[in-house]
């Protein structure tokens, strides 16, 4: 399965600044609508890439792939990624 980032919130970081130029992205915006520190690693990895299986995430985030997998869960949960079969 391919986890992707939901385009919409891709666009709305874009066009407010919260992501420069380099990808860098303002944690401290996530941090604000509540994303725990595991939502906030594996949503950074979703960003930088347009598809990714939980295996990869796993290997960047250096997570074990249970809490991958919950971190993914309550981000889609949160509309803020989606899977693609």
């Amino acid at each position: 399965m391919l986890y992707v980032l939901n385009t919409t919130i891709r666009k709305v970081l874009n066009s407010e600044n919260h992501i420069g130029p380099s990808m860098a992205v303002n944690t401290g915006v996530l941090k604000e609508i509540g994303l725990t520190k595991a939502e906030i690693d594996v949503y950074l990895v979703l960003l930088k890439s347009s598809q990714i299986i939980a295996h990869e995430i796993t290997k960047q985030v250096q997570m074990q792939r249970p809490n991958v997998y919950d971190a993914l869960e309550r981000l889609m949960e949160k509309g803020l990624a989606n899977y693609v079969i």
